[in-house]
C-alpha cells in the first residue's frame, strides 16, 4: 500500500525521467564491477555486520575505517560506498528525490558518494537499483 502523497511523488519522478527523454537502462543480465574485483553489495548484510554509526539520519553498517573502508549506508535502502562510483544514475532516476552527494574524499573509487538521507520516503519502485552499474545499492522490498 503506497502512503500519502506516494503518487504524486511518483508521478513527479516520471516527468522528471521524460524531461530527460525518457530513458531508462534496465540491463537484461546485471553487469557486476568485476573488472576491480569488488563485489555487488551483500544482500544479507544486516546479518552479517552491525550498526557503526549513524549519518545523515541513517544508519551507517560497518566495518568504518576511514578513507579506505565507509561501509554501507541506509537499511531499507542501503548504498555500499566502499563499491559506489558515484556515476549519479540513482540521483537522476529516483522518483522521490531520496539521494544526494556526500563529499568522501580520499576514497579510491570516488571521492564522494550517493547518500540516502531520505531513505524514508523510497517508495519501493527498485528503479535506482536496476540502473546501478555497479551494483552498489540493496532496496529491502520487505518489512523492515
Amino acid at each position: 500500500m503506497l502512503e500519502k502523497g506516494s503518487v504524486e511523488r511518483l508521478e513527479d519522478g516520471l516527468k522528471r525521467i521524460r524531461s530527460r527523454g525518457g530513458k531508462i537502462n534496465i540491463p537484461a543480465f546485471p553487469p557486476t564491477n568485476a573488472s576491480e574485483g569488488a563485489l555487488p553489495i551483500d544482500p544479507d548484510f544486516q546479518k552479517k555486520r552491525k550498526v557503526s554509526s549513524r549519518h545523515n539520519g541513517h544508519d551507517v553498517w560497518g566495518p568504518v575505517e576511514p578513507p579506505e573502508k565507509l561501509g554501507i549506508h541506509g537499511t531499507n535502502v542501503a548504498v555500499d560506498w566502499d563499491i559506489c562510483e558515484a556515476d549519479g544514475i540513482c540521483i537522476e532516476v529516483c522518483p522521490v528525490s531520496m539521494y544526494e552527494w556526500a563529499e568522501t574524499p580520499g576514497h579510491r573509487t570516488s571521492e564522494r558518494k550517493s547518500d540516502p538521507i531520505r531513505e524514508g520516503d523510497c517508495i519501493q519502485c527498485l528503479v535506482c537499483e536496476s540502473q546501478c552499474l555497479v551494483q552498489a545499492i540493496k532496496i529491502s522490498t520487505g518489512p523492515s
